[in-house]
């Protein structure tokens, strides 16, 4: 929220670099803990609109047409 009030935006993203040894060792993890996830912090580039269109969710969502598999 602090970030926010200062005009920056923020997303919290786990992905493969949280579990990868690699990044543990860089950041000084160790191997057995646990990286929960990274914070991005930035500015959105300008003449961007603050929100993007949302689509309806039928416009999303598609469904299986295929044959039923059994196990």
């Amino acid at each position: 929220m602090a970030a926010r009030a200062l005009g920056f935006n923020a997303v919290w993203k786990t992905g493969g670099a949280a579990y990868d040894a690699e990044v543990k060792c860089a950041l000084g993890i160790a191997p057995a803990d646990a990286l929960v996830a990274f914070l991005y912090i930035g500015t959105e580039p300008q003449g961007r609109d603050a929100q993007a269109p949302r689509l309806d969710w039928q416009d999303r969502v598609s469904y299986w047409q295929g044959p039923v598999l059994n196990g």
